[in-house]
């Protein structure tokens, strides 16, 4: 009996259906989680039955994978499949936002500062794998007390960033890209690093274009060239594009320090 040949017709069958759920297309609304509302707190109560449903969302390097665990109608356990983010940025976002997400029973929360990208992509994944399994971003995204966002310019207020790395055996030589949230959008930034810190800085990407925030740049960046490190002290008048800045080169530094 030939056993490889018998097998041929079973692994045709589920490499096909891998495709066609692969090629699946992610309906679900596109929304920054930065858009969603405040949720104070939210019932149990998704509409989904009892059961493990996969999820993909995008995250900063690629997709981020999940399995979500329903229970009584309410999401029971998130846990995290593969990913292929930045390990410190991601796992401060999978710490923090997977707790927040079970104990408000709601995907309304916001990005961890400095991994926006992981945090939507965490996101996604949980509302990919729900809304498959018959929930609805109403009710996902749903609030007692969603709150109306200001249209007052926001306060300068004080921004927590992931420390700066200082890897034992130094930094790996090279150029690493970098993200940070300016006050229009993401920072993108190629820092190179030598063992011992940054030695080079180039802008690839900003909509951060006004006045202070060009001189953001001008400031700073020199600054974090001179003295090897993300820490520096941020430009008065120009807080959320320095933030954005300092924020992209410790991204970057973590990469480098793997």
């Amino acid at each position: 009996m030939n056993v490889k040949n018998n097998l041929k017709p079973v692994v045709f069958i589920i490499i096909i259906v891998a495709v066609m759920m692969a090629s699946c297309s992610r309906d679900w609304e596109q929304r920054s989680i930065w858009a969603m509302p405040t949720i104070e707190q939210v019932e149990g109560a998704i509409g989904v039955p009892d059961g493990v449903y996969p999820g993909i969302g995008n995250g900063y390097q690629g997709e981020v994978h999940v399995e979500v665990t329903v229970t009584g109608d309410a999401i029971a356990e998130i846990r995290v499949i593969t990913h292929s983010d930045t390990g410190a940025f991601a796992n401060s976002v999978f710490t923090a936002l997977i707790p927040e997400i079970m104990a408000r029973q709601s995907t309304g929360v916001n990005a961890t500062t400095g991994a926006t990208y992981t945090s939507r992509g965490l996101v996604e994944g949980v509302e990919d794998a729900l809304l498959q399994a018959g929930a609805t971003l109403a009710t996902l995204r749903a609030s007692t007390t969603a709150a109306t966002p200001s249209a007052a310019a926001p306060a300068a207020v004080v921004r927590e960033i992931e420390p700066w790395p200082t890897p034992a055996d130094g930094f790996n030589p090279g150029s690493y890209e970098g993200w940070g949230e300016g006050i229009n959008g993401m920072i993108r930034l190629l820092v190179s690093f030598e063992e011992d810190g940054v030695v080079g800085i180039e802008i690839i990407e900003s909509s951060d274009t006004s006045e202070n925030a060009n001189r953001a740049f001008s400031v700073l960046i020199p600054a974090i060239e001179e003295s090897g490190s993300a820490d520096v002290d941020i430009v008065s008048g120009a807080t959320h594009t320095s933030y954005g800045i300092i924020e992209a080169v410790t991204d970057a530094a973590f990469g480098a320090g793997e």
